[in-house]
């Protein structure tokens, strides 16, 4: 599938890869409403915004995608 049928996915709550990456790499969106940070400003806090996450074999980090994965079409969900 193409990386506009993926994100649908990931809209969806799937978990979705690439085919290159393996069963090392998946991406699953972090939606982590209800929470806020403390920072030292004026502001006493400020939500947090979902993102993509890739699940590496230790971490989730921010992800965002390079031209190759936007135009690659080979992009399957995990968890159907």
């Amino acid at each position: 599938m193409d990386f506009g049928q993926a994100l649908l996915a990931l809209k969806s709550d799937h978990k979705i890869a690439r085919a290159v990456w393996g069963n090392a790499r998946f991406l699953l969106l972090i939606n982590p409403y209800g929470y806020s940070v403390k920072v030292n400003m004026a502001i006493n806090e400020s939500p947090l915004l979902a993102f993509i996450g890739l699940k590496t074999p230790d971490f989730f980090v921010p992800w965002s995608p390079e031209q190759a994965d936007l135009l690659a079409h080979d992009w399957v969900v995990l968890d159907k």
